[in-house]
């Protein structure tokens, strides 16, 4: 873990040090954004609209595990409550994999829209770099609030 940082310190330091050069060299200064990941997620409107949706189909499939509980309790016979498991399970697993399908397609156009917003709002504010705010230790303008804003619209 110590190692991985200190080569990520390493990398960033050696491209800060680039960058340095290339604006002592005469070049227009960079213009560095930083972004707070988790901060953009949480206060994200899509993004709790698909954690509420999700909440609220798991606690469907939580009831549904509850009636196959009740309908296996009530029948007597094995072979019929394995039958009757055997019903359930197949049917929980397809509404279980299809779920899992539902929410990571959201989530892949939710990090997709974020994504180009970044994009978009660097470029049109001349930010010539975006790092997350995990990554930099130092410097860079916090764009976060903007881009929350953009995004909820």
């Amino acid at each position: 873990m110590k190692k991985n940082i200190l080569i990520l310190f390493g990398f960033i330091a050696s491209f800060m040090l680039g960058a340095c050069a290339v604006v002592q060299a005469g070049a227009a200064p960079l213009k560095i954004a930083t972004i707070d990941a988790v901060a953009i997620a949480r206060n994200s409107n899509e993004v709790m609209a698909l954690r509420a949706y999700e909440i609220k189909e798991r606690e469907a499939l939580n009831s549904y595990i509850q009636k196959a509980k009740t309908e296996i309790s009530k029948e007597k016979d094995k072979e019929k409550q394995t039958a009757i498991q055997k019903k359930y399970v197949q049917t929980y697993k397809s509404k279980e994999k299809t779920l899992q399908t539902q929410i990571a397609k959201k989530s892949n156009a939710i990090d997709k829209k974020i994504y180009e917003t970044i994009q978009s709002y660097a470029s049109t504010k001349g930010y010539n770099l975006v790092f997350s705010k995990s990554a930099l230790i130092y410097g860079g303008e916090d764009i976060s609030g903007e881009i929350i804003k953009i995004i909820n619209k």
